[in-house]
């Protein structure tokens, strides 16, 4: 959904300059101007903190935890649903086991997003709480039945190979089942095509795409089918069953990546367990999977309480005045994070945040890979993937290892499927390929053979901000792969708010931003837009007053 945007808090004086028009041209001039060299600077705001002690201790709750005023309201809260607006490192989990401590004798199921969180939250939770992700319930009840088709994804080629369509059909139905299986419905309808609104499709094309991807939900779920599975679809399998969790609250954390059918499931619940959804509406990472802000639409069921967790204790006020430019100046936020922490300088080790995988490899070949520990391990950033695709860009098929690369028979052909099945995996390795064209076998094989598998050996932990959701690091460098910032002052003043693509990368920026505990270091181009922003606030403010004029001006 998009945002619509307030006048940003602080803003400079409207600066005299014609209208709409030359502020996009001047946003497009400082992107022009935008050059790599150019480094993060210092920038101090003035923004209001909370001083004085560390929260008291409440007496009723966990002898070992001390809790904020906003804590203790949100585990005191009561109704049928309470709702907990936190702020990143606001200590989310641990209030959420406040909450379920100070209601001992109540069953308890805790929800989360992705199963490092559910497997944590075990080993943090008392005996009264199960928790578990909401593919894991689906999984017991339904999901394991398919054990033997089930797959990560139905990626575009595997769907054109079964369904005897072409690439870029294939890439639609994909788009349009994923877009029905994180939605309420029932049936597969026109609704589901928004997926692919931007692929340029005709109406008779539309009309192709929805006729098979129709098609293929029933061959999937016919008895005997040997299509695959993936994990959502027998999450939209178990939700049409209208399953009851026998539960007397539900705590659904990391709410603001919630899809419309787990929020369906959750909210049916109501009927007898209370709910407690706890998230940050900033960190919503996940739209590509159809994920939304649950929080929004749960604030609006009859007595709902929203209570606000402001106060970080994961960074000092530097990082949160960061954070809050970002988010008062591209999102209109007015609620100001309160650095609890402490901020530090740049330490022996620091933590390299990309937005993607390509960024990551830019960083590794350039060092050699020397003194990188890969988050998870360098297989799982796809490194054979790498070398396969090079394979087939150096005419050496047969050297391909890999079986789903073993399907291309030429880099033609690659190219080809990565430009009309939209596939992002396939997209970063031709971006890669023909970067490093022949040093490739070399820096993979360097990549490999100097990763450091001890984290606190390393000089530099690699990882996207993406995997990095839900994890901290004392020093954090945004990779220079995040670029936007200025093609998102320009959507602003042309149409008054922010796509939900761009909204979407906002998120990611502040999550990456959000991962310091001591010292975040920016890219360049946030950099720049830091050193930019008096003048940019003048003319969105410029912008935004002539589009408000237009609006209201009576017709002819």
């Amino acid at each position: 959904m998009a945002t619509n945007l307030p006048p940003p808090p602080g803003s400079a004086r409207p600066a005299l300059q014609p209208a709409t028009a030359a502020a996009l041209e001047r946003a497009r001039a400082l992107r022009t101007q935008f050059q790599q060299t150019s480094r993060a600077q210092a920038f101090s705001f003035n923004v209001q903190r909370l001083t004085g002690a560390a929260p008291a201790e409440p007496s009723s709750l966990a002898p070992t935890i001390k809790y904020d005023e906003s804590q203790k309201e949100l585990i005191a809260a009561e109704g049928k649903v309470v709702i907990g607006e936190a702020v990143a490192g606001a200590g989310k989990t641990t209030t959420a086991i406040g909450f379920a401590a100070a209601r001992p004798s109540a069953n308890i199921l805790y929800m989360s997003f992705g199963r490092a969180n559910a497997e944590e939250a075990k080993r943090r939770f008392g005996s009264n709480v199960s928790a578990i992700t909401s593919h894991g319930l689906a999984y017991r009840a339904v999901g394991h039945k398919y054990q033997d088709r089930l797959v990560g994804s139905w990626r575009p080629r595997d769907i054109a190979e079964a369904l005897g369509v072409d690439n870029r059909i294939a890439g639609c139905i994909g788009k349009t089942l994923g877009a029905f299986y994180s939605s309420i419905d029932t049936d597969i309808n026109e609704s589901h095509l928004a997926a692919v609104r931007d692929w340029g499709l005709s109406p008779p094309e539309e009309s192709y795409v929805l006729e098979h991807s129709r098609a293929a939900w029933k061959k999937i779920i016919a008895p005997g089918s040997t299509l695959p599975v993936t994990h959502d679809t027998y999450l939209k399998l178990w939700s049409m069953q209208d399953p009851k969790l026998n539960y007397d609250y539900i705590i659904l954390d990391e709410a603001q990546d919630t899809n419309p059918l787990t929020e369906q499931i959750v909210v049916a619940q109501l009927a007898h367990a209370k709910l407690l959804a706890i998230g940050d509406r900033h960190q919503s990472i996940y739209g590509f999977r159809g994920a939304t802000n649950a929080m929004q639409n749960l604030r609006a069921i009859d007595g709902s309480r929203v209570v606000t967790m402001p106060r970080t204790w994961r960074f000092g006020q530097r990082t949160a005045d960061l954070a809050n430019t970002l988010l008062q100046n591209l999102k209109g936020e007015s609620i100001s994070i309160i650095g609890m922490g402490k901020d530090t300088g740049w330490g022996r080790q620091s933590t390299l945040l990309t937005r993607t995988n390509a960024g990551l490899f830019d960083e590794a070949f350039a060092r050699n890979g020397r003194g990188l520990h890969w988050v998870g391990g360098v297989r799982n950033y796809n490194i054979e993937l790498i070398l396969d695709a090079y394979h087939l860009w150096a005419r050496s098929p047969s050297k391909v290892k890999q079986p789903f690369m073993k399907r291309f028979r030429s880099w033609g052909e690659f190219l080809d499927y990565g430009e009309a099945s939209r596939d992002s995996e396939t997209r970063m390795l031709i971006r890669v390929v023909e970067r490093y064209e022949d040093k490739i076998p070399q820096l993979v094989d360097q990549v490999v053979r100097n990763e450091i598998q001890d984290a606190s050996r390393a000089e530099l932990v690699l990882t996207t901000a993406h995997k990095a959701k839900g994890m901290e690091y004392d020093c954090v460098r945004i990779g220079n792969d995040f670029e936007f910032l200025f093609e998102a002052e320009a959507e602003i003043c042309e149409t008054g708010e922010l796509s939900a693509a761009t909204e979407q990368e906002v998120h990611l920026l502040y999550v990456g931003i959000t991962r310091a505990r001591g010292m975040c270091q920016l890219n360049d181009e946030t950099a720049l837009w830091l050193q930019e922003l008096p003048q940019l606030q003048a003319e969105r403010m410029r912008a935004l007053e002539i589009l408000n004029n237009a609006h209201t001006r009576p017709a002819a």
